[in-house]
């Protein structure tokens, strides 16, 4: 059973992530699995700074312990909220549905040395606004082989 929860976070899921446990090679360790129904967002001013959650129901497994949450509040990494934020903006019927790994990998360029990487395992269901245009641009003709050399000349 999932423990409920004032609001879903990286640092509630799975806590401080420990930069020196990073592979330095730069690949991916799976923190944790998130699933879920955004309905809004909601935003405010702490002492961070400005924040905004999406709002809904979600649950979450820390892929390392095993154990899971529960909540209606959900801060997720910005590589995956913003396409939660821009899918609801979308949404003909105002809620998201989807499902990630949130992982994180070494970055020196970060200044956190890290940064967050999130894989859809359920792409969200609002339509994509991309989907046209691209099946658009994909089925174009590619230009001959022959014509792109002459061109380039």
């Amino acid at each position: 059973m999932s423990a409920l929860t004032k609001k879903l976070s990286v640092a509630k899921i799975y806590g401080k992530i420990n930069v020196r446990k990073l592979p330095e090679d730069g690949s991916v360790v799976n923190l944790f699995n998130v699933i879920g129904v955004a309905v809004g967002t909601k935003s405010g001013t702490s002492d961070f700074g400005d924040w905004t959650g999406l709002v809904g129901q979600f649950e979450a497994t820390n892929l390392e312990t095993g154990e899971k949450f529960a909540s209606a509040n959900l801060f997720l990494p910005d590589v995956a909220q913003g396409l939660i934020e821009a899918q609801l903006a979308n949404s003909e019927n105002h809620q998201v549905q989807f499902a990630f790994v949130i992982g994180a990998k070494a970055d020196e360029s970060s200044s956190v040395g890290y940064t967050y990487t999130a894989q859809p395992v359920l792409p969200p269901d609002a339509k994509d606004p991309l989907a046209d245009l691209r099946a658009s641009v994909l089925a174009l003709a590619a230009p001959a082989e022959k014509t792109a050399k002459k061109a380039s000349k």
